[in-house]
């Protein structure tokens, strides 16, 4: 249906406003200046005919949705109208003002109706692009100050830098982000240091911050947890958890997430635990039921001539990468004499078991490569022993 947004004030802006077009008189823009509130209310009485009538509800979402793309375009076009004379800017400014008293008296109908969101206009852009910027310069000071993960802050900080840069932006975007800034300010200054990290990242995930960088990073700190595990019943035991956790929420309906168009944080998270279980069963199915105790090892003579012999192997949790590393860490801190390496590798190979030993026992050349080449993987999971370990002697002596 035709209104004054689109033929009267169309027809004014595109057409008698442009100086490319026309140049309008004073007298022209006197009777403007006199017609414009008597449209605004012609506009008011428009909208409110449709909304309490008694038209079908979808005609209704019809001619509102129509008036408010209408009056965004206008809007725009009006906006790039500068450097005018006196009694043309008045003009200008005024023009705007009746657009948006039209705007947001429709804007609100259109909320109610549930009309599908819409790019703001360009004014409206602008004006939330500077309260963006001073609510994240306080947020970026904030988070450094409580020592929040750098990398995550640049997770959190890029949101907010990608809408400054933004040319378009949806209402539901930006309120997304001016109520992510709001709540992340408020935990980043009630969370204690030790605990920021961890209450930053449940709110970024409570409210479906659902950015690739921020998936990203929340599977790689799973994955660096894993690293620090090296039983393999404590690391099911807390992917589990994991699964457990974004099972339970997956559940739950929101239509709160920064994109709508990608996939929600839960879904993606619980598809990498998966994952990370489907890949962990999969090692331990492939593991081989540890091999009978091999035929007992020879020692050198004594000083009476007779020989003895060991049957007993020790077992250990740690891989035969991890088991190697451990020694070499012992020859380097000078707690062991090496003497010759390779009479150290072959009493490892001959007295210890590894989870996963095949029937011919542990080799001593594989041990002596897997000492001298080590992998960062393999550090990271003995570093993660020795903690326990310093931990388990803090607690015993009251050192801690």
């Amino acid at each position: 249906m035709r209104t004054h947004t689109t033929l009267t004030l169309r027809t004014l802006i595109l057409n008698d406003m442009n100086p490319v077009k026309h140049t309008m008189t004073k007298n022209e823009i006197s009777i403007w200046m006199e017609t414009l509130p008597v449209i605004c209310k012609e506009m008011f009485d428009h909208i409110g005919f449709f909304v309490n009538s008694i038209f079908q509800k979808g005609l209704v979402k019809k001619q509102i949705e129509q008036i408010r793309k209408e009056c965004i375009h206008l809007l725009d076009a009006a906006d790039v109208y500068n450097d005018l004379a006196a009694d043309m800017t008045g003009l200008r400014d005024a023009v705007v003002k009746c657009l948006e008293d039209v705007f947001e008296q429709v804007h609100f109908w259109c909320t109610r109706y549930k009309v599908d969101d819409v790019n703001m206009p360009l004014r409206h852009l602008r004006k939330e692009q500077v309260n963006v910027d001073l609510q994240a310069k306080s947020l970026s000071s904030v988070m450094k100050a409580k020592g929040l993960d750098s990398k995550l802050q640049t997770v959190i900080l890029e949101c907010m830098s990608g809408l400054l840069k933004a040319k378009r932006c949806n209402y539901t975007r930006m309120a997304y982000v001016r109520g992510l800034q709001t709540l992340l300010l408020k935990v980043c200054t009630d969370a204690s240091k030790d605990c920021v990290n961890r209450d930053v990242i449940s709110r970024l995930f409570d409210w479906d911050y659902n950015t690739a960088g921020f998936a990203n990073y929340y599977q790689a700190r799973i994955t660096a947890e894993l690293a620090e595990i090296y039983e393999v019943d404590a690391q099911f035991r807390l992917l589990y958890e994991y699964e457990r956790r974004f099972e339970m929420l997956s559940f739950k309906k929101s239509t709160r997430c920064y994109d709508l168009e990608r996939v929600r944080i839960r879904q993606v998270m619980y598809t990498f635990i998966r994952a990370e279980l489907n890949c962990l069963e999969k090692k331990e199915q492939l593991k081989r039921p540890a091999a009978p105790a091999a035929p007992p090892v020879q020692y050198g003579a004594s000083s009476t001539g007779k020989t003895g012999t060991l049957a007993y192997k020790v077992r250990t949790k740690l891989s035969v990468d991890c088991l190697a590393y451990l020694f070499r860490l012992m020859v380097e801190a000078d707690l062991i004499e090496a003497g010759v390496k390779t009479e150290l590798m072959r009493f490892i190979a001959a007295n210890f078991e590894t989870p996963g030993m095949n029937a011919g026992g542990l080799s001593a050349a594989s041990i002596g490569t897997k000492y001298k080449q080590v992998v960062q993987s393999t550090a990271t999971k003995v570093r993660a022993a020795l903690k326990r370990m310093l931990k388990q002697l803090d607690g015993d002596f009251g050192f801690g």
